[in-house]
């Protein structure tokens, strides 16, 4: 049997996956294993109906996780409900072009992301590229025509774990002409 009302959701404080049971019942205990490793990880008890119980962040990836519920002995019985969920940190990086001339704006970036939670609809994932020094924003993994200067890129997947890179795109020197003359 599958637990109900268990999800996935990213822990702010790590930024890291995190499992979370809602509308528990009273005295079921609940265990975390990550991989296939035979003792749990945490263990939580739920004291009243209705509690919600948060586990610890998952700090391996990838990581297979999976959460028994183990109702206690009734009439020599012991019940158990389980979830699994597969768990991969999310990555992100930015490969970037420096402008070719300078007070040209032809640098441009390209976000590489992969793990995460991504959505299961286009886009996989949340964009937002920051200009540093202007504040513009572009909502994309892809620009094309960026002035130098400095850049944030910040990705985030579907239960709201996010990735940021800081880069910078820079240009040449202005050139500087000397005329000789000769007499």
């Amino acid at each position: 049997e599958e637990i109900k009302d268990i999800s996935l959701f990213c822990d702010p404080t790590a930024n890291k996956a995190a499992v979370k049971l809602e509308n528990t019942e009273a005295g079921i205990r609940y265990d975390l294993y990550v991989n296939d490793n035979d003792n749990a990880v945490e263990n939580l008890t739920a004291n009243n109906t209705g509690d919600v119980l948060t586990f610890s962040p998952v700090t391996e990836s990838p990581a297979t996780v999976r959460v028994i519920a183990v109702e206690p002995k009734a009439q020599n019985c012991t019940r158990q409900m389980s979830k699994e969920f597969n768990v991969v940190e999310l990555y992100a990086s930015v490969v970037d072009n420096d402008i070719t001339c300078n007070k040209e704006k032809d640098g441009k970036f390209i976000a590489e992301v992969s793990g995460g939670f991504p959505s299961s609809s286009f886009p996989l994932y949340s964009h937002l590229l920051t200009n540093i020094d202007t504040g513009e924003e572009i909502s994309d993994s892809l620009a094309t025509g960026l002035p130098a200067g400095k850049y944030q890129y910040k990705v985030e997947d579907n239960i709201k774990c996010t990735r940021t890179v800081d880069f910078e795109i820079t240009e040449p020197k202005d050139l500087q002409a000397t005329i000789i003359q000769e007499d």
